[in-house]
């Protein structure tokens, strides 16, 4: 089976894009490509850029970050060993420059605490398209009824009356939208102080209290996993990259005897057609079960053996090929896929 980072760069090699990732940490700046020809250390750094790349050419550039997120340290692709502070497995550097090959823990995490103050609060919503569409329709309705009202009068000529309409439009937009702000505010305030932050919260299932983190690893671990495998999502065979943006909600539900946990995060996903990147974005919500073969943090060396014959397996096998028992694993949280979610590439479900 080949891992996460495999499967990724195998749809790049198939669509022969190369896509790189520009940050800056105050007037230096870092470089890294997923192929890894180039690998800065991006540690306390912004990411500014990101750019996909055809033949040297660039189809598409993407510069809309969050500047409020910086990134931990990466690894290099060097042959010095390295061992994971999650699972223990050891491995040279290069192994993990994705994160670990064997539990998912990942080197190149987003950090801190994303701010949730007002400020944010009012740039999510007016950066909105049902907002921006909202508030246009609005002004295109107004300006409508303004220029029928000076037709109907009879005192200025249809040409003169579409120029006043349109110099409405302006005046008209900029009040709505003070309008608007000044009657979202209680609401946002209140937003802003029930905000939760996933990556920075605790959670309480089954009377045990842990960190999220382990959440967040595994859920990234298995989007990667998952939304590159076209026999469990066909309809993602044009997928080229992904990003988690930030995370809204997520709720504890038991499905059958098996807790579970709801999420709902916003996502980026970026497709290639015919050398053509599109940009999709918008909120998913996902459902990770409780792996009931999950086996807590051991020591372990590079080689992956059975606990029940002793044989050598692969890393990412989940039964062995030789006793057919079923192997153990370190990741805690895995994706629920047969639950029906919306497919942001195409609007259906």
């Amino acid at each position: 089976m080949l891992s996460p980072l495999q499967m990724h760069l195998k749809r790049l090699e198939k669509k022969n894009i190369v896509v790189e990732e520009i940050f800056k940490r105050e007037d230096k700046v870092f470089v890294r490509t997923l192929n890894g020809d180039r690998n800065d250390s991006v540690y306390q750094a912004n990411k500014i850029e990101k750019n996909y790349y055809r033949d040297g050419k660039r189809l598409y550039r993407e510069k809309k970050f969050d500047k409020n997120i910086t990134y931990t340290m990466t690894l290099s692709k060097g042959d010095n060993e390295f061992t994971c502070s999650e699972c223990g497995y050891r491995a040279t550097e290069k192994e993990f420059y994705d994160g670990c090959p064997y539990c998912g823990a990942s080197f190149y995490l987003e950090q801190g605490f994303r701010q949730k103050n007002l400020a944010v609060a009012m740039k999510q919503i007016f950066s909105m398209k049902k907002y921006k569409a909202f508030l246009g329709g609005f002004c295109i309705f107004f300006s409508f009824w303004f220029f029928m009202g000076l037709v109907q009068s009879g005192e200025y000529p249809w040409f003169i009356a579409i120029m006043m309409a349109l110099s409405m439009l302006p005046i008209l937009l900029a009040g709505l939208h003070i309008f608007f702000t000044i009657l979202l505010i209680p609401y946002l305030i209140v937003k802003v102080i029930t905000h939760r932050d996933l990556r920075n919260d605790r959670i309480t299932i089954d009377g045990i209290r842990m960190s999220n983190q382990k959440i967040i690893q595994d859920l990234n671990y298995q989007l990667l996993v998952n939304y590159y495998d076209e026999k469990i999502f066909p309809q993602y065979q044009d997928l080229v990259d992904f990003e988690i943006l930030d995370y809204d909600t997520y709720h504890v539900v038991k499905k059958g005897n098996i807790p579970a946990i709801r999420i709902t995060f916003e996502i980026r996903k970026y497709f290639e057609n015919n050398g053509h990147i599109r940009k999709v974005q918008g909120k998913e919500t996902v459902t990770l079960l409780r792996n009931q073969n999950y086996y807590p943090k051991v020591e372990m060396n590079s080689a992956k053996k059975c606990p029940n014959c002793g044989a050598n397996v692969g890393l990412f096998d989940k039964t062995c090929s030789y006793c057919g028992s079923v192997l153990p694993s370190n990741i805690l949280w895995v994706l629920d896929v047969s639950q029906q979610r919306k497919d942001f590439s195409s609007g259906k479900k």
